[in-house]
């Protein structure tokens, strides 16, 4: 775990990513290039964008493992999936805070570790599994912490109207992060393949003030900052990915069994004056 501090501009666009599993035909090559673009250009009318990149950099599958299939994979040599990693990132480099290393990467630890090497090569921090980091005002103050972490197997839901699944699948990402990091007002997670994003509650409550009763929600009473702050009035999110789940003429892991489709994208966390507003779903 990385522990760091990271200095922002009042008005911030901070990028969410992750699971681009370059090395693999399934890769969604364009919508890595939407990302780079969009993080060169403005958001929302600010040009000041960064982004945390939360693993699985390259798909590190070789031939003995059950996953690989010669018709899926593009780059099957190590070193060249290594090579497009860093050649991916050199136009957002100087935004990116830092890069986490995820299941896929860590899986080839007997290589070396490729994610601080990618990390190092491109002189950005890389950031472990898990960072927590601490973003700092112009003049030096936390504004809020982010727990950020590659995370660990999907989070899945058995119930039938789909409303109450995507429910079941928001309680349960907040159920695994929640406990991680008491101070961290952003708690985000790779891994899962799919754009989730659960805001701050938004309860109704009474309360008294100068022999008044008054009404309020508990999203309007919301601290970014504090040794502990409730799990209900978190952000918590998971950073979808780049991997396709099916292709044309060839056969991915995903397919064979038969698992649901990916979602393709990434995430956009809004600044605004140093208050996390919004949490923006780019879906490609």
């Amino acid at each position: 775990m990385q522990l760091f501090d990271y200095q922002i501009r009042p008005n911030t666009n901070l990028f969410l990513f992750g699971d681009d599993h370059e090395g693999v035909s399934a890769r969604y090559e364009k919508g890595w290039k939407r990302l780079v673009a969009m993080m060169n250009d403005k958001y929302k009318d600010c040009s000041y964008n960064i982004g945390v990149d939360h693993g699985d950099i390259i798909e590190a599958i070789m031939i003995d493992d059950k996953r690989y299939s010669d018709i899926g994979i593009k780059h099957d040599k190590l070193l060249k999936q290594i090579d497009r990693a860093i050649t991916n990132r050199l136009p957002i480099k100087d935004k990116i805070v830092c890069i986490l290393t995820g299941n896929h990467d860590f899986k080839l630890w007997r290589f070396g570790n490729i994610a601080k090497h990618v990390a190092d090569t491109l002189s950005v921090r890389y950031g472990d599994w898990t960072s927590v980091i601490s973003y700092k005002t112009q003049s030096d103050k936390l504004a809020f912490k982010h727990y950020a972490c590659h995370g660990t197997s999907a989070i899945r839901s058995q119930a039938g109207p789909r409303i109450r699944k995507h429910a079941n699948i928001k309680a349960g990402l907040q159920d695994r992060l929640k406990d991680l990091a008491g101070d961290c007002f952003l708690m985000s997670q790779g891994d899962i393949h799919q754009l989730i994003v659960v805001p701050p509650d938004e309860s109704l409550f009474l309360f008294s003030e100068k022999n008044h009763l008054k009404s309020g929600y508990t999203n309007q009473a919301i601290q970014q900052t504090g040794v502990f702050l409730h799990e209900d009035l978190r952000w918590y999110c998971a950073t979808g990915s780049f991997l396709r789940s099916r292709i044309k003429d060839g056969i991915t892991y995903a397919e064979m069994k038969g698992l649901r489709p990916n979602q393709l994208g990434f995430l956009i966390a809004v600044i605004r004056d140093y208050k996390l507003i919004s949490i923006d779903e780019i879906r490609l």
